[in-house]
């Protein structure tokens, strides 16, 4: 494997099994997270994310599994943060040892839901605000600005609705390097470059055009260092890997290129992670490109 490969994908993935259109089990989903951790591609795999009131499940479904290293969590929290922080925090230390929830994913309604759960949790938690996208900064967003908050970004959903405009992706990713906002996307990256798919795993699910991650990954990192909305709009549209040239420490895109310096950098403080239901396949359709 290219060295620019693995600075790629050290940790990229956050397994989101329990969600659509995975829809795994807890004991199905817990058992995938400790072979995933086990196994060849384990560099990959960052998080297991669970909603805070699966937390107890989590821990009784896997009671029954070896657990070497602690496994580090993302719980998804709603509305009535303030209690559920306080049930990670008891989680937290009934568990140590075995798993510790050290990020919280927030879908808030306003700026005032913002600043309230940053006050409120503790700071070795991450807080990942999920920021609409559109074409104008919008005042969640600027809420996060110097703060430590992070950003999330929906990149595709069960419908083909769900699917924002390449345009408005690129607009966000301006707007998070512009505001020093580190961010981690979810749903929809199951491929590595954009490309037409089913929805769903149901056979007569439609198809749409999902994103690439590896699209969206050169896309964050690029337009740190400059590139401008109009061509990151056309990187995220890209469908042919014969567009990318690959060395042990560089990727090429028309007159760009990125080495693994700059791109190790654009993945510790700004695209942080990717959540996906899947984890095998996106990877495996990286192995299918003969890139890992």
């Amino acid at each position: 494997m290219l060295h620019i490969v693995h600075t790629m994908l050290n940790g990229l993935f956050d397994y989101a099994g329990l969600f659509p259109p995975s829809a795994e089990a807890m004991e199905s989903a817990a058992a995938n997270y400790a072979s995933y951790l086990r196994g060849e591609w384990s560099f990959a795999a960052a998080r297991l994310v669970v909603p805070t009131r699966r937390l107890a499940e989590l821990a009784t479904a896997a009671e029954g599994i070896t657990i070497e290293k602690e496994w580090r969590l993302s719980a998804l929290v709603g509305p009535e943060f303030e209690s559920e922080l306080c049930f990670i925090e008891t989680f937290n230390d009934a568990q140590a040892g075995r798993f510790v929830v050290d990020t919280v994913e927030f879908k808030p309604a306003d700026t005032g839901s913002i600043e309230a759960i940053l006050g409120l949790a503790p700071e070795e938690i991450t807080v990942y605000c999920e920021t609409p996208v559109h074409r104008e900064p919008s005042c969640l967003f600027s809420a996060l600005r110097g703060s430590r908050g992070r950003a999330k970004l929906r990149m595709g959903g069960i419908e083909e609705g769900a699917f924002p405009k390449a345009a408005d992706v690129a607009a966000f990713l301006k707007l998070a390097a512009a505001s020093a906002v580190p961010f981690k996307a979810t749903a929809g990256l199951h491929h590595p470059l954009r490309s037409r798919h089913p929805v769903t795993y149901e056979p007569d699910a439609p198809e749409t055009w999902m994103y690439g991650f590896l699209n969206l990954v050169l896309a964050s990192a690029l337009i740190r260092e400059g590139m401008e909305e109009d061509e990151a709009c056309e990187l995220l549209s890209e469908t042919s890997i014969a567009a990318f040239s690959f060395e042990p420490d560089a990727i090429a895109w028309r007159d760009w290129t990125l080495g693994s310096a700059h791109l190790a950098t654009t993945r510790a403080t700004f695209l942080i992670s990717i959540g996906s239901c899947s984890f095998r396949e996106p990877l495996s359709g990286l192995a299918t490109l003969g890139l890992l």
